[in-house]
């Protein structure tokens, strides 16, 4: 199927009255439609075999994202390619070789937004995409991806309120990185707070966001179950002890507040003062 059937529309003012009806054509068995002719609405091979949807999804994202300026796109600027069946670069898939389970993509100069569509990869158990310089807010429709296990958005330019709509994906997350960005709000719904995983002889926490102090937005991000926090000054701490035990909040608390340490520090002072007067009598 000639992609320069698209240009029909596109050319014209009309586009959406322009009608494409190529069905009763004896096409390939495993033809794929152009992705720009799949972009119009009255084409009438819009379906699943010509036009299979997570190609749509994932290059929505692309174009949202600059994809062509990404430091290495292969096969995802082409009219032609399947995700799972044309090795795009970052993509991996099940083993049937029909829904793409992984988008890993750090450090790939990837600018831009962070598309919608993403949400509509059902399938998606892994999404990273850390130190890019992506921008904008974290899209709510981002509560699509329920089979989400591990998110790595960290070290972008992402800003605003985290999504109320979060908490549909953080009760399922195994690992989660966020900080290095903008963000505000709460992330509440983590169920797996506790757990530091071991790699080399070297432990890494599972859920950081930018939740410690200083901050440069007011206040930081409130994350109660989160496993490191890190500030504005790009210093990471881990809130838990070498036993992999959860520090109380208490404690926290008298990390992140100077003013509140000096004056418990006082009191404790205060206090060992009045039990050796009263010793004394």
């Amino acid at each position: 199927i000639p992609f320069e059937l698209a240009s029909i529309g596109s050319n014209n003012n009309i586009d959406n009255d322009i009608t494409i009806n190529v069905a009763k054509n004896d096409f390939e068995k495993n033809n794929l439609a152009p992705h720009s002719l799949c972009t119009m609405k009255n084409f009438d091979l819009r379906n699943e075999k010509f036009c299979p949807q997570e190609r749509d999804y994932l290059k929505e994202f692309f174009y949202l994202s600059k994809g062509q300026e990404w430091l290495k796109n292969d096969n995802w600027d082409s009219e032609y390619t399947r995700p799972c069946l044309d090795d795009w670069f970052g993509i991996t898939c099940n083993s049937q070789k029909t829904a793409v389970t992984k988008i890993e993509l750090p450090n790939n100069d990837i600018s831009g937004k962070l598309s919608a569509s993403i949400g509509k990869l059902e399938s998606l158990k892994i999404l990273n995409l850390s130190d890019n310089d992506m921008m904008g807010r974290i899209p709510s429709k981002i509560k699509g991806l329920s089979k989400l296990k591990e998110l790595d958005l960290s070290y972008n330019n992402f800003k605003g309120d985290i999504p109320d709509e979060f908490e549909d994906i953080t009760k399922n997350l195994d690992s989660m990185r966020l900080q290095g960005n903008r963000l505000t709000g709460a992330i509440i719904g983590l169920l797996k707070a506790g757990e530091i995983t071991t790699k080399n002889e070297k432990k890494i926490s599972k859920f950081v966001v930018d939740c410690g102090y200083p901050t440069d937005l007011g206040s930081p991000i409130t994350c109660q179950n989160c496993t490191m926090c890190c500030n504005s000054n790009g210093e990471c701490e881990a809130r838990y002890n070498e036993d992999n035990k959860v520090a109380t909040f208490f404690y926290a608390q008298l990390k992140e507040y100077p003013t509140l340490r000096f004056f418990m520090i006082l009191t404790s002072i205060l206090g060992i003062c009045v039990i050796f007067s009263v010793i004394s009598l």
